[in-house]
């Protein structure tokens, strides 16, 4: 019983000093044989060993980092008989492998804890100098960039585009803008309104011209004054007594045009003047032509003419849409097959406005509501396009059309007292509007009020009153330039703004 004992613990012993051996890692492992009395006990005791032995083997082929295998282990009780030993022997505590603690028998040994993940190793290693600043990353790759699509991709040191403003879709962007200020032409020079000396004497109601020294000025009583080289010679056209109210050239050729149907050619070459037609209801006011040569002429109970400079002893009615109640006061044209518009005023004296697109056989009448005073009868047109119209009349009325709508222009520094008969513009910011204050002085009436002339620009505020050199009423303007312009008016009035001598 005793010797049971002792090689219990005999064996219990070898097997510690084995595992001790085994952690270690410096001593053989011997396996021991069976030495009991029956054979038995050292059987069962050969064969723990050899588990242990594979146990071990196993372990460290799972583990080969753990050091090489001992083969001996010359502990004492290797010869002690065992008794029979519980399978699992106590082990002994050693220092612990960073694998953990030992599997049990026949079982697979368990992983240990995987280490933390460590940075990934770069893939593109840096081959850089150590010293060598690193260069910026580089461009994302395709997948990468997705996620970006709606980002600006423009390089960063370039300046993002402004973004154009969107249009207001309820501001009418052809209607001038009110608080824009479209300033005249520079008119500070020493150009200023001067009297014309040694004009024929008489009253004068309109005027056009070739350049800067040759004008044609037509009035009352069938006047006809050219000046030509700085001298002025009054013509006289056999037949002709009724006033002339309007005149147009082509430079070389001029047509006018009065009461009684009457219609003068004025040549300059030979300098003379012919009556062409004469007789007849129709009180002529107004007349336009264009490089072409064709005429359009316009008077009272809505009569509208046409002719041709070469022929124009014969006329073709041409009212289409305009009723016979209309009292028409100028015509104006953008140009051959271009634009065409009348002014005037209706049968009751208010205002009268219409247009003919190009080709079109019939005129179409403007709706005026709100844009000029009911009672102002329209005067006088000129443009510098078809997109830039303005038209003048009675109480400082003016309308200015954009191509498709018409709008009230008027400014507050021409008053409502004031009533524009002649109308010229040097460009698109600079019109020169004539007339008087007071009754309708032009066309055969008594002269009361005083001379007005205003420069204006219709696109904006700006007005400027220019003080005229006379006080008779002004019928009528043209120039050639915004500081070479006449005028002319009663009392025998020409006037003329320049820098020089009149």
């Amino acid at each position: 019983m005793v010797r049971g004992v002792a090689v219990v613990g005999s064996t219990r012993l070898c097997g510690g000093l084995m595992l001790l051996a085994w952690l270690a890692g410096g001593c053989h492992l011997l396996v021991p044989h069976g030495n009991s009395a029956d054979g038995s006990t050292g059987d069962r005791a050969s064969a723990d060993a050899r588990a242990e032995l594979a146990r071990d083997r196993r372990t460290r082929e799972a583990h080969p980092q753990d050091g090489p295998r001992a083969e001996r282990c010359d502990g004492p009780g290797r010869d002690a008989p065992a008794p029979d030993a519980p399978r699992d022997l106590p082990r002994v505590e050693g220092p612990k492998s960073s694998d953990g603690p030992m599997p049990p028998d026949g079982a697979k040994p368990a992983d240990g804890p995987k280490p933390p993940d460590g940075p990934k190793p770069d893939l593109k290693p840096d081959l850089r100098p150590p010293d060598a600043p690193k260069p910026p990353d580089g461009p994302k790759p395709l997948d990468a960039a997705k996620a970006d699509v709606k980002k600006d991709a423009r390089p960063p040191d370039l300046p993002k585009a402004a973004e154009a403003p969107k249009p207001d879709a309820k501001k009418d962007l052809a209607k001038p803008d009110a608080k824009k200020d479209v300033h005249l032409p520079d008119l500070s020079s020493s150009a200023t309104w001067k009297v014309v000396p040694s004009v024929p004497a008489g009253t004068y109601l309109g005027v056009w011209g070739r350049d800067a020294e040759t004008i044609v000025a037509v009035g009352q009583a069938c006047l006809i004054a050219v000046r030509t080289g700085g001298t002025w010679t009054k013509l006289s056209a056999s037949g002709c007594s009724y006033e002339l109210h309007a005149v147009w050239g082509d430079g070389t050729t001029f047509i006018a045009v009065g009461a009684n149907n009457e219609v003068v050619r004025i040549t300059l070459a030979p300098l003379a003047a012919q009556l062409m037609t004469s007789g007849g209801a129709n009180l002529l006011w107004t007349i336009w032509g264009d490089t072409s040569g064709a005429l359009l002429a316009a008077g009272d109970d809505g009569v509208v003419l046409t002719s041709t400079l070469a022929g124009a002893g014969s006329w073709t009615a041409s009212n289409g849409g305009v009723g016979n109640t209309y009292d028409l006061r100028d015509i104006w044209t953008a140009g051959t097959n271009a634009l065409q518009v009348l002014a005037g005023k209706t049968g009751t004296g208010g205002p009268a406005l219409f247009t003919r697109p190009p080709m079109s056989p019939s005129w179409t009448a403007a709706s005026l509501t709100g844009l000029a005073p009911t009672s102002a009868a329209l005067r006088s047109i000129f443009g510098v396009s078809a997109s830039d119209v303005v038209v003048v009349g009675d109480q400082g009325a003016i309308l200015r059309f954009n191509g498709s709508q018409w709008f009230d222009a008027r400014r507050s520094a021409i008053p409502s007292t004031a009533i524009l008969h002649g109308l010229w513009a040097s460009g698109p910011s600079d019109y020169v509007a004539v007339g008087t204050t007071g009754n309708n002085a032009c066309g055969g009436n008594s002269a009361t009020g005083a001379a007005k002339i205003y420069r204006f620009s219709p696109s904006g505020n700006t007005a400027l009153e220019q003080n005229p050199p006379v006080s008779a009423p002004l019928c009528a303007v043209w120039g050639t330039s915004a500081t070479n312009v006449y005028a002319v008016g009663h009392d025998n009035t020409v006037l003329r703004y320049t820098a020089g001598a009149p």
